[in-house]
């Protein structure tokens, strides 16, 4: 019975020693700018930024992070921002045309399904409040989430 409790013991310690401090490794880093459509910068809806894998520059286990897009304008915040180097930005727009309604819970709700784009965007060291991501309708993602991946030309 001892050494039940002695091995659980050891295991509860090394569980505490290896879960300690958990803290971030990476610096994060403000970027603000815009996201437009064709030209059209008057979309909203939001981004999530991960880290680019697929180009094997996740090191460090870079965060994700979100953001909303109102009328083509977006802030990642420093304490809540990506850190520098390459990521996929997953924006997805609210269609021009989408009614909303307010649900019994007080929720916004839209019936329509948002337009997902993706782009690979390049994060500078220091960030940027000019970052300027231009989607062409042949950024936009199939049904299934898969799709062209094409660079945001920061990089």
């Amino acid at each position: 019975m001892k050494l039940i409790f002695s091995v659980a013991g050891l295991l509860l310690t090394g569980l505490i020693v290896g879960c300690g401090g958990g803290g971030e490794t990476f610096d994060r880093v403000a970027v603000s700018g815009t996201v437009s459509l064709e030209g059209d910068s008057s979309r909203s809806g939001s981004i999530i930024a991960t880290a680019d894998i697929d180009n094997g520059t996740s090191e460090g286990g870079r965060p994700t992070t979100q953001a909303l897009l109102v009328e083509g304008k977006f802030e990642f915040t420093a304490d809540r921002g990506p850190a520098p180097g390459d990521y996929v930005f997953e924006i997805s727009l609210t269609p021009l045309d989408a009614e909303f309604e307010l649900s019994e819970d007080g929720e916004t709700e839209t019936s329509d399904e948002a337009e997902l784009y993706k782009k690979i965007v390049t994060i500078p060291a220091g960030g940027t409040d000019s970052l300027a991501i231009e989607l062409t309708n042949s950024d936009r993602s199939r049904a299934d989430g898969s799709g062209p991946m094409p660079s945001s030309g920061e990089r």
